[in-house]
């Protein structure tokens, strides 16, 4: 049986410090507009290419659908 191991995208592989601000004050257009600005958070992707030899890898998010291609 494959195993699989999920990661999140906001805060855990996209660091969006920068745009916290706009999901504590629950502006969600503002706060996934500027997903794009993100950083990789490269210890979290290096151990996700690692893992990715022996588990399929699962990506989720909270983004609404429009932000899929951004």
């Amino acid at each position: 049986m494959k195993r699989f191991i999920i990661f999140d995208i906001d805060g855990t592989l996209a660091d969006c410090s920068h745009r916290i601000d706009h999901a504590n004050a629950k502006d969600w257009d503002t706060f996934h507009s500027l997903a794009d600005e993100d950083m990789v958070i490269v210890n979290v992707a290096d151990l996700m290419v690692h893992l990715s030899g022996s588990a399929g890898i699962i990506l989720l998010t909270g983004r609404p659908e429009r932000y899929r291609y951004k």
